[in-house]
């Protein structure tokens, strides 16, 4: 994921909705990224909290927009972070199955 072509993509996955452990993350290819995660093969700290499910993605022209995000994203509060995902997805819903990906 080096340079600043291409498209990027920022991801925010949690556990379950009683814990709402969130994770946020920068990928060039969000179902890859979201398989890896499934499979235990993402980010330590998602393996760690069995982080699976896609709660929130938003789309960048370049993966630079899309870091720039995430650092900012990383800095903001929790509560920040639950009222941006429930902004667009109140219920917390898994939007992985948008990517065909839900088990």
């Amino acid at each position: 994921m080096g340079g600043g072509s291409g498209t990027g993509r920022l991801d925010l996955h949690h556990d379950q909705p009683s814990e709402r452990t969130l994770y946020v993350g920068v990928t060039a290819d969000l179902a890859a990224r979201v398989a890896q995660h499934r499979m235990g093969d993402g980010s330590s700290f998602c393996r760690r909290y069995n982080l699976t499910l896609l709660v929130h993605a938003e789309p960048h022209a370049t993966m630079l927009d899309a870091i720039a995000r995430e650092k900012a994203l990383k800095a903001w509060r929790r509560d920040w972070k639950e009222a941006l995902v429930e902004g667009s997805n109140p219920d917390w819903h898994d939007l992985s199955r948008d990517l065909h990906l839900a088990s």
